[in-house]
């Protein structure tokens, strides 16, 4: 209670909890920050901080039970046309690490299938009535090499499920080598979720993925430096094995990456050997949607040519071409994804402008 008391106070006399609330928002952890403010019971916490979050929280925990029994309904579906298929982060790791499928903010449901088996879930996803805006033709040629995950969507009695399917776990042209098949074997173990078995990963490979996830995200994304955080202080976790794990496969770099960062966040410990002394410059703790920090370098240049040059399911939705002529979108993409970049540069900026704007009146 006095750390929280010190907590609070500094709350109060540095940032304020307009700044505290921008920042849960905006990073999905103010499941667990009413979960916490909640027990204090404490006066100095404005009635109408925790009515907003609690109001946030009880709409999230709709919807992630919501998403639980979609995602029940694929497994078992799955299951039955012989198709290996990993659910990824979403209630399964909320229940796994906060005791709970609601204590994380869930937006869609994310499945991991092998190599090989990306069509055949598509075409299965379909049957089920999940859609999207590209032929199957389009997704093999343009989407399947050069991209890491899609999203289809079910529409069901005024609610959404949108399936974030990956077949790897981040784009390739950030330059990270692929997930091995034997991950398949030596990754994968059942874990009970609300009294069913379910596939999920062991803990060395959630760690794993869980910075896979943050890197893709530039690590940029709190919540998920929170899971990480949370994972590594767990006593299960066998750190001689995510560093030849990650050696062997040549993800060194994208751990070190994430779990530099967690550590300086929130002090988790982790060994030196997975730590760096120095982080990259675009490297931004806090992020909020007023600031933008692109990688830089070469990964920059890989990423930019990714997006400049290569055709989208966006390029697909704005004119659909038949297969006979779209080698066309070689030519379209560099003036869309051109365009795109300058209105993102330009939005960001003036999204920043306001947001100082209305600070400086506030505080008059």
């Amino acid at each position: 209670m006095e750390y929280y008391a010190a907590l609070l106070e500094a709350v109060h006399q540095r940032s304020g909890w307009k700044r505290v609330l921008e920042i849960a928002y905006y990073s999905d952890i103010y499941p667990r920050l009413f979960q916490h403010l909640s027990r204090l019971n404490a006066k100095e916490i404005q009635d109408e901080v925790l009515w907003g979050l609690k109001t946030f929280t009880l709409s999230n925990e709709k919807r992630c039970l919501s998403l639980q029994k979609e995602l029940f309904g694929l497994l078992d579906f799955f299951q039955r046309q012989g198709l290996q298929v990993l659910p990824l982060r979403g209630v399964i790791l909320s229940q796994e690490l906060y005791g709970g499928p609601t204590l994380r903010v869930v937006r869609d449901i994310d499945l991991l299938v092998p190599r090989g088996e990306e069509v055949r879930a598509v075409r299965l996803l379909r049957e089920l009535g999940y859609n999207w805006k590209v032929d199957e033709a389009f997704f093999e040629r343009f989407i399947l090499p050069v991209d890491h995950a899609i999203i289809m969507v079910r529409e069901s009695q005024g609610d959404s499920f949108p399936v974030d399917l990956h077949w790897e776990l981040v784009l390739p042209s950030f330059g990270v080598p692929p997930l091995p098949q034997v991950f398949w074997e030596e990754g994968v173990e059942e874990k009970l979720l609300s009294g069913r078995k379910v596939l999920s990963t062991r803990p060395e490979w959630t760690l794993l993925f869980l910075a896979f996830h943050a890197y893709h995200h530039r690590l940029t994304l709190v919540d998920n430096m929170a899971d990480l955080n949370e994972l590594s202080l767990r006593r299960e976790i066998a750190w001689d094995v995510v560093e030849e794990v990650a050696g062997r496969y040549g993800w060194t770099e994208v751990i070190q990456l994430a779990l530099t960062v967690c550590h300086r966040l929130f002090g988790t410990e982790v060994p030196k050997t997975l730590r760096l002394n120095e982080l990259p410059s675009w490297v931004a703790f806090f992020p909020s949607p007023f600031r933008d920090r692109p990688f830089k370098g070469p990964k920059r240049l890989r990423y930019l040519q990714h997006v400049l040059f290569w055709p989208t399911q966006t390029d697909y939705q704005f004119l659909p071409l038949p297969p006979p002529v779209r080698s066309l979108y070689f030519l379209i993409r560099p003036i869309r994804g051109g365009a795109v970049v300058v209105y993102r540069a330009i939005t960001t900026r003036l999204r920043a402008f306001f947001h100082f704007v209305s600070l400086f009146l506030g505080n008059k």
